[in-house]
């Protein structure tokens, strides 16, 4: 059972009128308990495990192989401002080996994701980048919480000297913010972006781009691979969650009251 935001405000406009059936009080405490096991899972502290992030392996797919969110809807791996490189965004080329991620996840080897980045420094309309999108179903009990992310990396010597972490909530039209940036690897390495403190509400899109800047670039070349890339999420208790949960015991408490007063008046 979910715990549903529309049924409980029903069921709290019905009982405060005339009080509950006993399968309105059955049908409140389940969804009561349901809240108590999302709120339960929101307070304890996140560890890196799978359990707490989505997380691409790459092989053979762009799709994520983990995520263990409900209601989060998070797309494909994609590329943009790609200079001419590989047509797949996924191939089996350098695999990567030997590194382990912040995330806990090892070098997967086999398939990776590849892109041939653009010369030059820094510009968000034309360097290269790797990009998805998270989305988080409106109806959600819960918010998320965006901790770190981490992957494993490598460039070329023509390829990118820094990784440049962007985040937007309109799709990179105008509201867009830089999340940091790291030195780029030459060989598979791991490498992480922490600390952060980025939000996704119900209803909400948030959408991550990681660039590659400050390389020579070579045209049709792949000249920077990621593999094993994890996002940390963290989910906490919607307020309006809260807030119904409260207002339901409230009428609950109320109601209880009128009645025994009802009892002892008529007594």
């Amino acid at each position: 059972m979910q715990f549903s935001h529309l049924r409980f405000v029903r069921l709290l406009l019905k009982i405060s009128n005339h009080g509950p059936s006993p399968g309105e009080i059955e049908e409140i405490m389940k969804q009561f308990f349901c809240f108590l096991f999302i709120l339960s899972a929101a307070v304890l502290p996140a560890s890196a495990d799978p359990a707490n992030v989505v997380y691409w392996d790459f092989f053979a797919t762009a799709s994520p192989a983990t995520n263990t969110f409900s209601g989060l809807n998070v797309s494909d791996l994609s590329r943009g401002n790609n200079n001419n490189g590989p047509t797949a965004t996924i191939n089996d080329s350098s695999s990567s080996s030997g590194y382990t991620t912040a995330d806990g996840f090892a070098a997967s080897g086999g398939t990776n994701a590849v892109a041939s980045a653009t010369p030059g420094t820094l510009d968000i309309s034309a360097s290269t980048y790797f990009a998805t999108d998270l989305s988080l179903d409106s109806l959600s009990p819960f918010s998320l919480a965006l901790n770190e992310i981490s992957l494993g990396a490598r460039t070329t010597s023509t390829g990118p000297t820094s990784l440049v972490l962007y985040a937007s909530t309109d799709g990179f039209n105008s509201d867009f913010q830089s999340l940091g940036s790291i030195s780029a690897p030459g060989s598979w390495t791991a490498v992480q972006f922490s600390g952060l403190s980025l939000a996704i509400n119900p209803g909400d899109t948030l959408s991550l781009r990681l660039y590659g800047a400050d390389g020579t670039g070579t045209s049709g070349i792949g000249n920077w691979r990621i593999d094993d890339l994890a996002i940390a999420l963290t989910p906490t208790p919607e307020p309006s969650s809260i807030s119904l949960a409260a207002a339901g015991f409230a009428v609950l408490i109320a109601w209880r009251f009128r009645q025994i007063k009802s009892r002892r008046s008529g007594a």
